[in-house]
């Protein structure tokens, strides 16, 4: 069983809302622990969005971060004033009052890393970043920060377009580019790039399995504009299942021989090196979009 700290934006994409849901799946399971969730962008949002979705299945116990104090970027926050009717966590909260703001007061971002690994035994816990890398960067930052995650981390997963042998990472990585650079160069212990995800098309099936009030079918619902059957890409879903080690041991994915990703973030472009230090893989699908859609949706809609 894999130790898990979810980072997550749950914010500008219902992804993230589907990746939680697998996250509770695979705990359920037998095949994760969920030691904690933390929402990395700067708005009380999306760790309200997030509280609600645990609080509706049952599990108040898992602590729950917010990132308080690093602002998001100009070019993040632009993103995300362009749709203010398809985001989803508020709405989320306000179907489950206990856990609006001013009812639930989440744990300060770093500080929560901070002490779910120093409680955590060594080399046990693997983080799975699917929104942007500030509060693990922050993390790197602080006094003794990268000595306990070189000491408690066995493994990072971050979603991003991070393909061989070069290109341009994706919206993660670029909605925080001095961050992505400073964790991928820094980062002391592997890291395992999910880009995998953008034809595996997921939310119909979903919609046919649970009740219409469903809080990760509204997340759905909201971000594609009521649209009936909506689907989306599942890049979270399955960075989330690659972080619980059951994507590749189930012949979905497999990863690339170890390399090194150098992400610059002048450019917003990465490319892969020979490896040193610390290895990086990166993910790729073995098995056709659609078997893996339903793969993914099976985890999704089973925790209801």
């Amino acid at each position: 069983m894999e130790t898990i700290i979810l980072d997550t934006d749950f914010e500008t994409d219902c992804d993230d809302a589907g990746a939680l849901c697998v996250l509770h799946a695979l705990a359920r399971r037998g095949n994760a622990a969920i030691a904690g969730v933390i929402a990395s962008v700067h708005s009380p949002w999306p760790a309200a969005g997030v509280r609600a979705l645990n609080l509706r299945l049952g599990r108040p116990d898992i602590p729950v971060g917010c990132n308080f104090d690093y602002p998001d970027s100009g070019r993040y926050r632009q993103h995300r004033e362009r749709m203010p009717d398809r985001l989803y966590h508020r709405a989320m909260a306000e179907a489950v009052p206990e856990a609006l703001p001013d009812r639930f007061r989440p744990e300060e971002g770093v500080a929560l890393y901070r002490r779910l690994l120093e409680q955590a035994e060594d080399g046990s816990v693997t983080i799975c970043a699917i929104g942007l890398l500030t509060l693990l960067a922050e993390l790197l930052r602080q006094p003794g920060g990268r000595e306990l995650v070189a000491r408690k981390v066995k493994l990072l997963v971050s979603m991003a377009n991070g393909v061989r042998p070069e290109g341009r990472p994706g919206f993660n990585w670029e909605m925080a580019p001095e961050a992505a650079a400073f964790v991928t160069a820094e980062w002391p212990t592997p890291i395992l790039v999910s880009p995998i995800g953008g034809d595996v098309l997921t939310g119909a099936e979903l919609a046919r399995r649970v009740a219409a009030d469903n809080l990760e079918l509204l997340a759905y619902r909201k971000f594609g504009g009521g649209t009936p059957g909506f689907r989306r890409s599942s890049w979270d879903q399955l960075a989330v299942l690659a972080a619980a080690d059951v994507l590749e041991r189930s012949g979905f994915a497999a990863r690339s021989e170890p390399g090194r990703i150098v992400f610059d973030p002048a450019g917003c472009s990465h490319r892969w090196t020979e490896p040193h230090g610390a290895p990086h893989w990166c993910l790729s699908l073995t098995r056709s979009p659609d078997e893996s859609a339903a793969f993914v949706e099976s985890f999704m809609a089973e925790v209801w």
